[in-house]
């Protein structure tokens, strides 16, 4: 994990599916675990939180624009992708295996869409593919806070043939991953969160093994490996971690320009495209790696009495009037209804399930927020490079100097780094 060579972990990487690689010391570690919970009590969209709640969700991922856009997220994008686009230049040469996508009819329709069917073989003339990064999620889970267990599954994030989509995350705190190495290659149809069923994993399931991620250090895994999501005890102290993703790819196009409807577009919205250009001058929202759009929090939380209580009360102890909207409540609290009209004093006042942009934000008055927000200092515009590394290019075609200064500039706290 130390000191490994861009070679070692690329070929690990191809081979097992899955790598850990150090990007920060203990000392620079502590840092920005600090600067991270710092980071969390400046996003305008909530109030201090003192329970570090600042999901309503058991899994703990935040889904404002704030938390996508921040001066600390930012940084560490620029360092990760310092380190790990010359280790993403050596796995385009060793992986011999690609995604091979084309039309695939739907059974309901006469309609042919572009899809994921298998895997092919690396031409001999085939060029090198392309890199860019992708935006992802904050992550902070308390004590309180215990995600959904989800059973084994692929995460498929598969447009464009010969694609492939290394997802992971920066650890701030000791973590765990529940994986089955070297089952990237299982065929799954489609795109999105595909479950395995056991009988297709009767082979594979004795090898699943836990992984530790250290903290200072990052997870790159192979989005198709199969992987678990557990539900685990948290010490006192809350966990934090970044996702990545990074997509090596012959498309000229970011993830973000897919269009591809969702499964559950109420909860995760139409999977309509974005454009990049808009997103980083608006602050938006982004598509995050698997098209979905991140929420506010769960659907269901409405639908259900109990939960709603919940809903509220999270929403009444910390999230700032300037996000939070009067929504009636359902008829039926099973299933969800067209809302009935309520008097005002019934009203359930919650945020949108998706967050507004900065931009929106920042045009409220100030009003609307309980403490000043230093919009310029918290959310500068992009940098050309920043750009550049959201978009396909050849991986060492950016220059990693150039990102580290930029990481110092919008980041004091890693003034040490190399």
């Amino acid at each position: 994990m130390n000191g490994e060579s861009d070679s070692s972990v690329a070929q690990e990487l191809a081979r097992e599916g899955y790598a850990v690689r150090r990007l920060f010391d203990e000392s620079q570690t502590d840092t920005l675990y600090e600067s991270f919970k710092l980071t969390l009590g400046q996003l305008p969209e909530y109030k201090v939180r003192e329970d570090w709640r600042y999901s309503k969700t058991g899994f703990g991922a935040l889904g404002t624009a704030s938390s996508f856009h921040n001066r600390f997220v930012r940084a560490m994008r620029l360092v990760a992708h310092a380190q790990i686009a010359p280790v993403m230049a050596e796995v385009d040469g060793v992986d011999e295996l690609r995604a091979s996508v084309g039309p695939v009819r739907n059974p309901r329709r006469w309609l042919f869409r572009q899809r994921f069917r298998g895997y092919r073989r690396k031409e001999p003339t085939e060029k090198p593919r392309r890199l860019h990064q992708l935006y992802d999620r904050m992550l902070v889970r308390t004590e309180n806070q215990h995600p959904t267990a989800e059973g084994w599954h692929q995460d498929l994030s598969v447009y464009s043939d010969g694609d492939t989509v290394y997802g992971g995350w920066i650890a701030f705190t000791d973590q765990q991953a529940r994986l089955i190495p070297r089952t990237q290659h299982l065929h799954a149809h489609g795109a999105g969160f595909q479950k395995k069923k056991k009988a297709e994993l009767d082979e594979v399931l004795p090898h699943a093994m836990t992984v530790e991620v250290p903290r200072g250090c990052i997870l790159l895994m192979n989005q198709r490996l199969v992987h678990a999501v557990l539900p685990s005890k948290i010490r006192t102290d809350p966990m934090c971690r970044l996702f990545t993703a990074w997509r090596l790819t012959h498309d000229d196009r970011s993830l973000l320009e897919v269009e591809d409807r969702n499964r559950n577009s109420r909860q995760d919205g139409l999977g309509a495209a974005q454009k990049l250009d808009d997103v980083m001058r608006e602050m938006e929202v982004p598509k995050i790696p698997s098209n979905q759009l991140p929420s506010m929090y769960n659907v269901r939380n409405v639908d259900d009495p109990k939960q709603r209580e919940r809903l509220r009360s999270w929403c009444e102890g910390g999230m700032q009037d300037a996000v939070r909207t009067h929504v009636p409540m359902y008829a039926d609290g099973k299933t969800p209804k067209r809302p009935r009209n309520l008097p005002p004093e019934q009203a359930f006042e919650i945020p949108e399930l998706h967050a507004p942009s900065i931009s929106t934000l920042r045009g409220l008055p100030r009003i609307a927020f309980d403490r000043a927000i230093h919009w310029e200092h918290l959310f500068p515009e992009y940098a050309a490079v920043e750009r550049a590394i959201l978009e396909p290019h050849r991986p060492r075609a950016v220059s990693a100097v150039e990102l580290k200064t930029l990481a110092r500039e919008l980041l004091p706290a890693l003034d040490g780094l190399k």
